[in-house]
């Protein structure tokens, strides 16, 4: 058998360098695959540029919870999640709404 090994990581970093669609949605989907991998400074930073194109719930929801995973700023955290909350109870596809949910439970307030 010949192992065949793919650099999937140095891929998606060379794609997320080379991004030119100026859509929200593209640079929050990216920030959630530093998400997955704890990587919370270039997550947030792309979510800043996702929120600056257009702010939604999903791109909201996200920077709450990469600030509050990464413990940077709990309170922060919060305020947005409850403005996720609010934006998405308006939106057509809130496919999150029980994780948001949970975390304006569970989260501290401070």
């Amino acid at each position: 058998e010949i192992p065949i090994a793919v650099d999937t990581d140095g891929m998606m970093a060379a794609s997320i360098e080379s991004f030119t669609d100026d859509t929200g949605s593209t640079f929050a989907n990216a920030a959630r695959y530093h998400m997955g991998r704890s990587e919370w400074e270039p997550a947030v930073a792309l979510l800043d540029h996702s929120i600056n194109i257009e702010s939604t719930w999903y791109n909201t929801w996200l920077k709450a919870e990469a600030l509050h995973e990464s413990g940077a700023d709990n309170k922060s955290a919060y305020k947005l999640a409850q403005k996720a909350m609010k934006m998405g109870a308006e939106a057509e596809n809130f496919f999150w709404k029980g994780k948001v949910e949970k975390a304006l439970a569970e989260w501290p307030k401070r």
